[in-house]
């Protein structure tokens, strides 16, 4: 079946890609004389209509941004289109930002949900559910004013006994809020990575069964 898988894994992008989703998982890959986890890229794509469709993978050593580089430049070759794509959606990786900013030059959402843990796990725990009410003020709202207005009122309330928290939400607000400028029926789509990092799941689930890989194609058949 291997011309069957190349020609699936070489398929051409489908049209009017306007969101695309980024992330990692790490597999045992065997090679000569050693076992070595290796990073699988993959890249999942949203249509305005709100189709989903898996675009794109690739096995490199490690999250670099040549590996990142080199799976958006494969999708670019099969068809992915820059002029329709809209967002990019992944969890804060310079590997992933670099790749991004250098080949796609589209706007960046960081996932909320990330920042979220992050945030919480500075917070001292009698106060996290009050804390949390006051992050979601900013990031589970409709309008850009509405976010502001919540991360202003984190900063006044918590700013002096949470520094550190609120200084994290602050950092890159703007990155973490770029999914409000997409249509409202997104926005819960669009402000985390939890669609592909659902989709990974299902990958680590059938990858642990099948034990150590032996080689890429092993990979590519798992996939298809």
């Amino acid at each position: 079946i291997q011309p069957v898988l190349r020609e699936w894994e070489t398929r051409p992008i489908p049209k009017g890609i306007a969101y695309l989703l980024l992330d990692a998982i790490y597999l045992p890959v065997r090679r000569p004389g050693f076992i070595r986890k290796q990073a699988l890229l993959v890249a999942l794509g949203v249509t305005p209509e709100g189709r989903r469709h898996m675009l794109g993978f690739m096995l490199g050593d490690k999250e670099s941004g040549d590996s990142w580089s080199a799976l958006v430049k494969d999708l670019l070759t099969r068809g992915l289109d820059r002029n329709a794509l809209k967002l990019v959606i992944s969890d804060e990786h310079s590997g992933i930002e670099q790749a991004v900013k250098e080949l796609l030059s589209v706007p960046h959402q960081l996932c909320v949900v990330h920042l979220q843990r992050n945030v919480l796990v500075r917070v001292a725990a009698p106060h996290r559910e009050l804390f949390n009410e006051n992050f979601k003020k900013v990031f589970w709202v409709k309008t850009r004013e509405e976010a502001l207005r919540g991360a202003g009122e984190m900063q006044g309330r918590w700013g002096a006994a949470y520094p550190k928290a609120v200084q994290l939400v602050m950092r890159r607000l703007e990155d973490h809020l770029r999914f409000l400028q997409e249509p409202e029926e997104f926005h819960a789509l669009l402000k985390s990575s939890n669609l592909i990092e659902r989709f990974n799941l299902e990958l680590r689930r059938r990858f642990r069964s099948a034990g150590t890989m032996h080689s890429e194609l092993e990979v590519l058949k798992l996939m298809w």
